[in-house]
């Protein structure tokens, strides 16, 4: 769990204070005036962090984004979202540190695989997931970016390094056989959880909350972030998240957050009640 001090900063989510925040989040949070893709023209494309002076080469696939052969595609193509979340979790601003002693899990890593390239330095284990075929390009991509790593699920692995990082699907309609994958990488318990613009239409939200109660345990915790697009299926998710039977759910003010989430996004803290 994070440090008690920043917790007392973030504002709780309950059954009182739940329709004021959701009226908030769109008469003070301006959504933004775009879908939030970084390229929808090509397959390859530079990923910057702006405020870490990282560079990723990123492969998409800008035609299975429109394929009709499966029902999930937004995976394919990179979302600022991940973006802002990996330079706000590197910056000195973010109060939420990964350390060595943390086992991390993204959900939804999306084929760009951005925040697992950025950010597996400063976890003991990073274990970047999404459904069965993301994984490829996925793969693909984490090993164009991060030099040297060791796993169980990536090839050229170095026994030697000190970045652990692997990949897995992990399908929120499935969470017993994600939840599977995830033990055979016999791994320490989850410390960490993130999740960026995972909640794309009101399907997802029932399947993504059961995940999330399925993998917390009392002392971890998920960072949710999610960009302001439709307002049915954020407010549902929202008072679907606060409702859930054995979760907590706060607010991350803005005070808190780098420049790239200060508009049209919100960063939800979620823990699992004791």
């Amino acid at each position: 769990m994070a440090d008690a001090a920043i917790v007392l900063q973030l504002a709780t989510l309950n059954r009182d204070n739940l329709d004021e925040h959701v009226f908030l989040l769109y008469s003070e949070n301006a959504p933004l005036n775009n879908l939030g893709f970084v390229d929808k023209a090509s397959d390859h494309v530079t990923i910057s962090l702006p405020e870490s002076n990282i560079d990723l080469t990123v492969r998409q696939s800008i035609s299975q984004l429109s394929s009709k052969q499966t029902t999930s595609t937004t995976g394919y193509i990179c979302w600022n979202t991940s973006i802002h979340v990996a330079d706000w979790l590197l910056s000195p601003l973010c109060p939420f540190k990964l350390s060595k002693s943390h086992v991390v899990l993204e959900l939804g890593s999306g084929v760009g695989g951005v925040c697992a390239s950025a950010l597996s330095k400063l976890a003991g284990h990073y274990i970047a997931t999404d459904q069965r075929h993301i994984l490829k390009l996925l793969r693909e991509n984490i090993m164009a970016n991060v030099a040297n790593y060791k796993s169980t699920t990536l090839p050229r692995s170095s026994p030697n390094s000190n970045i652990t990082l692997d990949v897995i699907e992990f399908d929120w309609e499935d969470v017993d056989n994600g939840y599977f994958n995830v033990s055979k990488l016999e791994t320490q318990p989850i410390d960490v959880i993130i999740a960026c613009d995972t909640i794309y239409n009101e399907y997802l939200v029932g399947p993504f909350i059961n995940t999330l109660k399925t993998l917390l345990h009392s002392d971890a915790y998920a960072l949710i972030a999610i960009q302001l697009r439709d307002a049915v299926t954020i407010e549902q998710f929202v008072i679907d998240l606060v409702h859930a039977d054995g979760l907590c759910t706060s607010v991350v003010p803005s005070n808190l957050l780098n420049e790239g989430l200060k508009s049209g996004y919100q960063v939800y803290y979620v823990t699992k009640i004791q």
